[in-house]
């Protein structure tokens, strides 16, 4: 039983151990079993199915087959309902290891493409994020520029959006990248329709105009489907 603190990491060294040590056993004057001992046997036998790749764990399940069926013929009283009852008990770990494995590549696999789809979507916000607001600071750069010799004034309040602009693009910045950090105690929840009159005002002190009319009586939507009227409308703006 000691082999099986280790049959995580070397399950088809552990099922091996256990083989051998049955074997010797069974090679003994008194080939008696324990129940421990049988279900240190299964729980290894179990272990390299659920833990190997398929031609380790027949290796491994073959092995612990050979020991039990050298046992059983060791028995005295050793008849037919031995071999069945091996070939039930250790078939079953067996297939309950390969079915365990199995689940688990599936559970992997699962979150691997959600991992990955929500790379992609921090990827399209970004883009979002960073087009609409540096294409927003260069038209006001460019406003404080012509402005600064005849309308020092005009120059000053394009500069103060460029600031502003630039301080809300640092803060969604550092909320989209926040996900990848676990010390991160909070999140902002992602801009929806209700974000729009922000976003149109900000255009507007960029020196577009721009009028935001509401129809109809507002109900709440999906949360991914807000976010993505939002970065349609900031799109829009940005390409215009």
């Amino acid at each position: 039983t000691l082999p099986l603190a280790w049959r995580r990491r070397f399950p088809l060294t552990v099922v091996l151990v256990c083989s051998i040590a049955l074997t010797a056993q069974a090679l003994a004057a008194e080939p008696a079993v324990s129940f421990g001992e049988f279900l240190a046997m299964l729980l290894a036998t179990y272990s390299v199915a659920a833990h190997c790749p398929l031609k380790r764990a027949l290796a491994g399940a073959l092995a612990a087959f050979a020991a039990v069926g050298v046992h059983s013929l060791q028995q005295a009283d050793a008849g037919s309902f031995e071999w069945v009852y091996g070939v039930v008990y250790f078939g079953g770990a067996v297939l309950l290891g390969r079915a365990i494995r199995a689940r688990s590549r599936r559970a992997e696999e699962r979150i691997r493409s959600a991992a990955a789809d929500e790379r992609s979507r921090m990827a399209r916000d970004l883009h979002d994020v960073i087009s609409h607001s540096v294409g927003v600071m260069v038209v006001q750069a460019g406003a404080a520029r012509v402005a600064l010799a005849t309308d020092p004034v005009a120059a000053q309040r394009s500069l103060e959006q460029v600031e502003s602009t630039g301080r809300r693009t640092l803060e969604e910045l550092r909320r989209l990248l926040g996900v990848l950090r676990a010390d991160v105690p909070e999140r902002m929840p992602q801009p929806g329709l209700a974000a729009l009159g922000a976003l149109v005002e900000q255009v507007r002190n960029a020196g577009l105009p721009v009028e935001l009319e509401l129809e109809g009586e507002h109900r709440t939507l999906p949360p991914g489907l807000e976010l993505a009227a939002f970065r349609i409308a900031q799109e829009a703006l940005t390409n215009v």
